[in-house]
């Protein structure tokens, strides 16, 4: 996608992960610093295209596509999710942290969901949407926010029964309206 990760991933020679988390952290504390938050929601394990990049052992940058499902997105993505709660947990942002994705599929959005919650269970998960709540039935999202566009008569009786359940659901205004 058109945005570059604020976390450095680097794939050893020996296959291992590891991560350099200096720029997203200072992006954390300068948006804390300007009374931003508390949640901290961290895009996206299901990029647009599904590409994923890494720099290899030689120091190249490799992209390969991650579909959810795959076990290139779950070798992509599980250290990741194990190592990212340790460093948020150590931070003291860890309940404050959602998984978040864009406007995604059911099919997708459960599997990462599922993922997410088999991996590192802590953080919350959370979606950009463009259909109602339901259709997403049995996947447990903390976070829905509708484009403003979908914002119609089927998402808002939706609205009550989620807040009650207490759960966040909220509307937001991108680029494309």
């Amino acid at each position: 996608d058109a945005y570059r990760s604020m976390i450095i991933r680097k794939k050893r020679a020996d296959g291992k992960w590891s991560f350099d988390y200096s720029i997203f952290d200072k992006y954390v504390e300068f948006g804390r610093k300007c009374g931003l938050g508390p949640d901290i929601a961290c895009y996206t394990m299901c990029p647009w295209g599904y590409m994923v990049d890494y720099i290899d052992a030689n120091g190249k940058t490799v992209r390969v596509e991650a579909k959810p499902g795959t076990p290139v997105f779950d070798d992509y993505w599980g250290d990741f999710l194990v190592d990212f709660s340790k460093h948020m947990e150590a931070k003291g942002w860890l309940k404050d942290t959602f998984i978040a994705m864009d406007e995604r599929t059911p099919e997708d959005l459960a599997y990462i969901a599922k993922f997410v919650k088999r991996v590192a269970p802590a953080p919350k998960i959370a979606t950009a949407g463009n259909r109602k709540p339901s259709d997403f039935n049995g996947i447990a999202i903390d976070n829905y926010s509708q484009a403003m566009r979908y914002v119609n008569q089927p998402f808002l009786d939706e609205v009550p029964a989620r807040q009650k359940e207490g759960k966040r659901t909220t509307y937001y205004i991108c680029c494309s309206p």
